[in-house]
């Protein structure tokens, strides 16, 4: 068990593993080395895959701030997360191609999308989860993903 109180090493952050068990994806900041409390979530996270028989990882993408709820597609060629591409900017939903290494802004979002994002079965839509406290509500939202990633075959 690590002491939370410790700042001398990196910061994990959610971790899913592909369908097909290839790979690994995750989060991790080592902006969070010597930052205290809070702080040690403020800087930027990188994405991470890694071969769980060989444990070798590759570098995916970086500049991204918050990320929370990583998920794979079906097909395990795409990542879906919420983050942040400008620190001081909106969350939002996107989509990673583990293929082609690009991101795409799925949908703009706000604090009150709370959860992971869910892949359907055919991989072309995705379901969050939206709760308003004040309002007294919650709402799943589902976004059409089929002309990013491409149509089922």
């Amino acid at each position: 068990m690590l002491d939370s109180n410790r700042t001398d090493f990196i910061l994990p952050g959610s971790v899913d593993w592909s369908p097909d068990g290839k790979e690994v994806a995750f989060w991790v900041s080592f902006d969070a080395v010597r930052r205290d409390g809070s702080a040690r979530s403020e800087g930027e996270w990188l994405l991470y895959t890694m071969d769980p028989m060989s444990l070798q990882t590759i570098k995916r993408m970086e500049g991204i701030y918050h990320p929370y709820g990583l998920r794979w597609s079906p097909d395990s060629e795409w990542l879906a997360f919420f983050g942040q591409t400008d620190p001081n900017g909106p969350i939002s939903l996107w989509v990673y191609s583990t293929s082609n290494n690009t991101q795409t802004m799925i949908a703009p979002a706000d604090s009150k999308y709370t959860g992971d994002p869910v892949w359907s079965v055919d991989g072309q839509q995705l379901a969050v989860l939206r709760s308003d406290v004040q309002e007294q509500m919650s709402e799943i939202r589902i976004f059409d993903v089929s002309k990013v990633i491409g149509t089922a075959p």
